[in-house]
């Protein structure tokens, strides 16, 4: 299905738990959806998406970060991202972490599988404004969170602020 019209004064989008449909062949409806409205710059004022819960596996998490890469709403306006309680997987955090998302000040990963990988690939990430990670309930070991709390006394956060809550 095509996307129609335009959403010029839309800051804020809650999908918490609505996007979970899946297609005859196991693809995730409401990720083809947001790629396809990213495409077409439906949100061209979007600063916070919310898309907790729902479902969204390691693929279809980079399907939708390719596709926030190649639009301006996304890499120019997109400020704080909500993805916690799906399965994203590291190779997700690692797309997340090349610093595209130029704006992106807060990131909830909560319970989204991500292991010593991802989260190495978080410390190392390029964050240019990030300044609220969310990241418990993750299979990382405490060598991990070592690295991070070595990442922001180091300064290495925005203006050496606090990530993780």
């Amino acid at each position: 299905a095509a996307v129609h019209g335009t959403f010029p004064k839309l800051k804020h989008l809650d999908l918490d738990g609505s996007l979970t449909t899946r297609g005859a062949n196991g693809e995730h409806l409401g990720i083809e959806l947001l790629c396809r409205a990213y495409a077409a710059e439906v949100f061209p004022r979007l600063v916070q998406l919310n898309l907790a819960s729902n479902k969204i596996e390691c693929a279809e998490a980079q399907t939708l970060i390719r596709a926030l890469r190649k639009s301006k709403c996304g890499t120019d306006v997109l400020e704080i991202f909500h993805l916690e309680d799906n399965r994203l997987g590291d190779a997700s955090v690692e797309l997340l972490a090349d610093g595209v998302l130029a704006k992106l000040e807060v990131l909830r990963l909560n319970s989204n599988m991500i292991t010593d990988v991802g989260m190495m690939a978080i410390v190392n990430g390029k964050w240019a404004k990030l300044d609220r990670l969310y990241v418990q309930n993750n299979l990382f070991n405490d060598e991990a969170i070592e690295a991070l709390s070595d990442a922001i006394a180091l300064g290495k956060g925005r203006h050496g602020a606090a990530w993780i809550t």
